[in-house]
């Protein structure tokens, strides 16, 4: 799961205009997939939000008890005579 973190974390950073250093300490060469400046404060703080957002749905959509909830829903045993009739 950690080296699954560390790639997702890369791949966001490539796309960036700062880009990484993939071969440091032997190149400073940096590399960037975007060439792209937003240096508006409404675009950026729309876009920050709307990733907050995403990662809160996903988080809240892998949590255990939305797991339960869900399981709970499609349960035959939640009718009326305990799934026994």
């Amino acid at each position: 799961m950690g080296v699954l973190g560390i790639c997702v974390h890369l791949t966001g950073d490539v796309i960036t205009v700062g880009g990484i250093h993939p071969f440091l300490p032997f190149s400073r060469r940096r590399s960037s997939l975007s060439r792209l400046r937003v240096a508006s404060t409404l675009a950026n703080t729309v876009f920050l939000s709307l990733g907050v957002l995403a990662m809160g749905t996903v988080i809240f959509a892998l949590s255990p008890r939305s797991q339960e909830r869900s399981r709970e829903k499609i349960s035959p045993d939640s009718s009326p005579t305990g799934g026994h009739g």
